[in-house]
């Protein structure tokens, strides 16, 4: 009785919630405007025909059914779905597209102490396209899981069975009741926008005939932006003014000058733009001249910015995001009803409108390893800054580029952030600064800015109450 106690609380302990019905019907149909549970009573005939084609023997029990719209026209369908692994009930998502193949799975619930596997978004992506005509099985072509077999073909029979019953009972009274169906979106517009000798990412989904003016527009942003901020690039406006010693800012610089007063003030310090003498004199096993290191040194305001000599203004660590938020700001206006965009600069800093993306966020020491999946809603931003990034040896020892300016000290190679944030801007400053800061301090940073964080250091990981990664198996 007692190992049968035990086991139940075993059992208990392992179930992880993932998403709720409502997320994953969003991720899945990202342009519907509506869904519509449908409820259906099949003749026998339909019944035996839909046993003879599936051949499933997975134990389930049927969840909601429910009907994507846009504009009451059918997008697809979508089925929470309740299949049993080994002993416990695994609560899923199978989303139908309107031309009857999978367009998504989710797992919304795992119960069993073992086999969570069957969660990982590669895993899942591998019924993306598959129909009813297709030989689905597990290793043909659906990979199986060392340890989740029994999940695997649960899930791999039940999802068989719910495209014949799709196909059979469900798809020609969705074609009754919503007679004008909502024609098979383009395929994405993804392309890489240049900014100096690097690039983003940018992605449109599904494409159409704006896209390309979409693209245009990020397109145009970051050319506005790389000639502003690109220090390398001599020609560009902080480039020009560093070699001087100052000059008329900007409006756009301006404004950004101004953004750096509040982040510094922020971070308690940590986030300071003029500290690249600092790195370059540790890297070279030399002592930074002191008189080069601090924000407040740097007067500046809409008619005049002076820096004291050998002085210069480093704005690599926002100029990703400050990119991405330029980019964002002029193509999201010309996106059409049901559009995403999706902006990546590197994976450090990403941006998205119009509907949610899943991102995919990595063990710091591990970086092949997925630890976390979080949902960018629409707006919002992330930024992604890690101690190990960048290093370079200093009296033969490792250390972090990431540099404290009021001492000096690198962030500890352990240390590794990840930022929320309503601009890439603010994720980018805020990360480096999460790395730098005692853990408490750095989430209590993170809050008063209005942002959620992870951060990491050797005992593991912390988070703002409002986090909203999911962990992965």
């Amino acid at each position: 009785m007692r190992w049968a106690v035990m086991l139940l609380l075993v059992a208990r302990l392992a179930a992880v919630d993932y998403l709720g019905e409502a997320e994953a019907l969003r991720l899945a149909f990202p342009e519907a405007d509506g869904f519509t549970a449908l409820t259906l009573t099949p003749s026998p005939e339909q019944v035996r025909t839909v046993l003879g084609r599936a051949r499933s023997t997975a134990r389930a029990k049927a969840g909601t059914t429910w009907v994507a719209t846009r504009a009451g026209a059918a997008v697809g369908t979508g089925y929470t779905d309740h299949v049993i692994g080994r002993t416990e009930y695994i609560t899923w998502l199978c989303a139908v597209g309107h031309d009857g193949r999978i367009r998504r799975m989710e797992v919304l619930s795992y119960r069993e102490p073992i086999g969570g596997e069957v969660a990982g978004r590669r895993w899942l992506e591998e019924f993306t396209g598959v129909g009813p005509d297709d030989d689905l099985r597990r290793g043909r072509p659906i990979t199986n899981l060392a340890g989740a077999t029994l999940s695997v073909d649960a899930m791999t029979e039940r999802a068989r069975f719910l495209l014949d019953w799709h196909a059979v009972v469900v798809a020609p009274e969705v074609a009754r009741r919503w007679p004008t169906a909502v024609t098979a979106p383009e395929a994405p517009w993804e392309e890489a926008i240049p900014v100096g000798t690097a690039s983003f990412r940018l992605r449109i989904a599904p494409g159409g005939p704006n896209a390309a003016a979409v693209a245009q527009a990020a397109r145009e942003a970051a050319v506005r932006g790389n000639a502003v901020l690109n220090q390398w690039e001599a020609t560009s406006e902080l480039a020009r003014l560093n070699a001087a010693g100052g000059g008329q800012p900007s409006p756009e610089l301006t404004r950004l000058l101004t953004a750096v007063d509040g982040w510094h003030r922020l971070t308690t310090g940590t986030f300071d733009p003029t500290v690249g003498p600092l790195i370059e004199a540790l890297a070279a096993g030399q002592t930074a001249d002191p008189a080069l290191i601090g924000w407040t040194r740097v007067r500046h305001g809409a008619e005049r910015v002076d820096l004291e000599p050998g002085m210069r203004i480093d704005l690599g660590g926002v100029m990703k995001g400050w990119i991405l938020d330029a980019a964002y700001e002029a193509a999201a206006p010309l996106l059409a009803p049901g559009q995403t965009l999706h902006l990546d600069f590197g994976h450090s800093s990403q941006r998205t409108a119009g509907g949610p993306v899943t991102i995919t966020i990595s063990h710091p020491a591990e970086p092949g390893k997925p630890l976390q999946d979080v949902v960018l809603t629409p707006g919002q931003a992330l930024g992604m800054a890690h101690a190990r990034g960048r290093t370079f040896r200093h009296h033969g020892v490792d250390r972090s580029h990431l540099i404290d300016p009021r001492t000096g000290a690198s962030a500890d190679l352990n240390r590794a952030a990840v930022v929320l944030a309503p601009s890439a801007a603010l994720a980018d400053a805020l990360d480096t600064a999460l790395c730098l800061l005692p853990v408490a301090e750095a989430l209590a940073v993170a809050q008063r800015a209005g942002a959620e964080a992870l951060v990491w250091d050797a005992s593991g990981q912390h988070t703002t109450p409002g986090w909203p990664g999911r962990p992965r198996p």
